[in-house]
C-alpha cells in the first residue's frame, strides 16, 4: 500500500513554508446566534451620535415671551419685559405717585425728591441722579459725539439728542398738550409748557426767591442779578476811520436778545 501525502502538520511540527498557503488567522464569524444564546458584545467603545446638552445650554432658552417671542435667560428679566406688553407698573412713588415697571427705576426716580446726586463729574464737580446722565454729561468735556444725523451729518453726545434733532427734519411733534393741543418735539418741553396751565413754578431764584416754571428761565433771570452776559456778537462792521473793520463784541444775557441785535 502506498503512502498518502498529508498537508496537515503532525504534532508540534511546523508547516512547510509555502507562499500559496492559506492564512491561519481566525475569521470573524457572521453567523446569527441561535435562539437563547448569549449575544456577543464587542470590546470596542460605542460612540453615541446624540448631542450632549448641558444644564447651562438649556437654561438660556427657558423663558420666551409669548407676545414677541423674545427669549430670556432669567425669570426676573423675563417678568420685567412682559410688563412692556401688559403696561403693568407695580412700583409707585409714594410722593408723586408716578409708577414704574422696575424697582430700580423707582429708586433712581426717588432721588429727584430727596435731592440725592451720588454721581459727580471729576472735571467740573457737577452732580447727577443717575450714572447714565453723568456719562452723557462727560461728553461735554471729552468732545465725544458718537451719534450722527443721516440727513445733515450733525453729531450729538446722546442718542436722545439725535432723536429730537431728527424731528427738525421730519416736522414730527409727538408730544401734545391735552389742554390746548399745542405740540412739542420733546417731552421735556411739553412738561414745562404744562406748568403754564397748572401754575406750578418749582424753580426758585436763590437771590430774590422769585419762582419759575423751568431751570432755563430761572438761570436767565439770575443773570439780571449777576450781570452775566453769555451771548456775544461776533459780527464785523465797517467804519470810516481806521480800523475800517471792527468786531462788534457786544454781549447779551439771552440768545433771544442777541438774535434781535
Amino acid at each position: 500500500m502506498s503512502e498518502i501525502d498529508c498537508d496537515l502538520p503532525v504534532g508540534n511540527a511546523e508547516p512547510a513554508d509555502n507562499t500559496n498557503s492559506v492564512s491561519t488567522a481566525m475569521p470573524v464569524s457572521t453567523a446569527v446566534p441561535e435562539a437563547g444564546a448569549a449575544p456577543v458584545t464587542s470590546a470596542a467603545p460605542v460612540t453615541s451620535t446624540a448631542p450632549v446638552t448641558s444644564a447651562k445650554t438649556t437654561k438660556q432658552s427657558n423663558f420666551q415671551c409669548d407676545v414677541c417671542k423674545r427669549k430670556f435667560k432669567y425669570m426676573r428679566t423675563y417678568t420685567i419685559h412682559r410688563r412692556t406688553h401688559t403696561g403693568e407698573k407695580p412700583y409707585k412713588c409714594n410722593i408723586c405717585e408716578r409708577a414704574f415697571n422696575e424697582s430700580n427705576d423707582l429708586k433712581k426716580h426717588t432721588r429727584i425728591h430727596t435731592g440725592e446726586r451720588p454721581y459727580r463729574c471729576e472735571v467740573c464737580d457737577k452732580t447727577y441722579h443717575q450714572k447714565r446722565d453723568l456719562k452723557k454729561h462727560f461728553r461735554v468735556h471729552s468732545g465725544e459725539k458718537p451719534f450722527k444725523c443721516e440727513v445733515c451729518d450733525k453729531s450729538f453726545g446722546s442718542s436722545g439728542a439725535l432723536t429730537t434733532h431728527r424731528r427738525l427734519h421730519t416736522g414730527e411733534k409727538p408730544h401734545k398738550c391735552k389742554v390746548c393741543d399745542k405740540a412739542f418735539n420733546e417731552a421735556s418741553d411739553l412738561k414745562v409748557h404744562f406748568r403754564n396751565h397748572t401754575g406750578e413754578k418749582p424753580f426758585k431764584c436763590e437771590i430774590c426767591e422769585k419762582q419759575f416754571i423751568s431751570t432755563k428761565i430761572k438761570n436767565i433771570h439770575r443773570r439780571s442779578h449777576t450781570g452775566e452776559k453769555l451771548y456775544k456778537c461776533e459780527m464785523m462792521w465797517t467804519t470810516d476811520v481806521e480800523p475800517f473793520e471792527k468786531l462788534c463784541d457786544k454781549r447779551f444775557t439771552t440768545a433771544y436778545h442777541l438774535k434781535r441785535h
